[in-house]
């Protein structure tokens, strides 16, 4: 009925919404299966992801598809994605599940220097001497004021920019150690590319972290089971945790409360049998 693009800096997106006055030509779920099947066999973008969902979307960014999803928890970002991939693994090849997404995470790259405290040692550095090597490197250092025209302004002292543009040159930044000597930083280091999220989710004050899922039909108790028996095995350390999301804990509600009904309903003609036989 109405086709509605919302265009953002990081992503698109096209609604498609069906008519509510009149019969569709097809169901939502067989529109989702037609766009997927077009997608697989004629889109190849380098560098685009693209995906189909249902109204469960709204108007966020790829990777939040109609469907449900399981939560990670922990205290550690970095910890909590790496065991939320390592249990979307896990859930790859579960029969009753249509899709599974990427992580919620898609954000920017984070650079992170791994010093080798040992080695550091050995090479007569103190950590804080090589951090604050990098920092003045790459982020700069004040050392002092210049005034012109009464107005001061500051002077740093920082690499130059062709020399701080690449991973590969940060590896190779020389520090001088404590005895005057020059080692390269990755004698004493390892590097490490960290995606770092847009938007941290915390849930009782953890960092929590979705893996978006889609069911095979909507038998979500099918899917429970399915779930927790894979991940049966799966050890987590202390302090994090992984769990269904609320889709599934709203499911389990209601169907506590039908068995409650339910109860109270078979007490009522129990009560009122009892009366008329009296």
């Amino acid at each position: 009925d109405t086709v509605v693009a919302i265009v953002s800096p990081r992503f698109n997106r096209l609604l498609l919404i069906l008519p509510f006055d009149r019969p569709s030509k097809y169901t939502a779920q067989e529109l989702e299966d037609l766009a997927r099947e077009y997608i697989r066999q004629n889109i190849r973008w380098p560098g685009i992801t693209v995906e189909v969902g249902g109204e469960g979307m709204g108007g966020g960014p790829p990777g939040m598809t109609g469907g449900t999803s399981i939560k990670v928890r922990g205290p550690d970002p970095d910890q909590v994605y790496e065991f939320a991939e390592l249990i979307r693994q896990q859930l790859l090849d579960i029969p009753n599940l249509k899709e599974i997404n990427p992580l919620e995470r898609e954000g920017q790259n984070e650079l992170h220097v791994i010093v080798d405290k040992n080695l550091a040692r050995q090479y007569g550095f103190e950590l804080s001497q090589v951090a604050m090597a990098i920092s003045y490197g790459i982020r700069g250092v004040p050392v002092g004021q210049f005034l012109s025209a009464d107005t001061p302004i500051d002077i740093y002292i920082q690499l130059r920019e062709a020399d701080r543009q690449s991973v590969a040159q940060l590896e190779t930044m020389m520090i001088q150690n404590l005895r005057g000597e020059y080692v390269p930083l990755n004698n004493i280091a390892r590097f490490k590319m960290v995606p770092i999220p847009e938007m941290v989710r915390r849930d009782n004050r953890l960092i929590t972290v979705r893996i978006p899922i889609v069911p095979e039909g909507k038998d979500l108790g099918e899917v429970a089971k399915s779930v927790s028996k894979r991940l049966a095995h799966f050890r987590l350390p202390t302090g994090y945790s992984w769990a269904l999301g609320e889709e599934f804990q709203e499911r389990n509600e209601n169907l506590a409360t039908l068995a409650k009904a339910i109860l109270l309903a078979m007490i009522l003609v129990f009560l009122v049998m009892t009366a008329q036989f009296e």
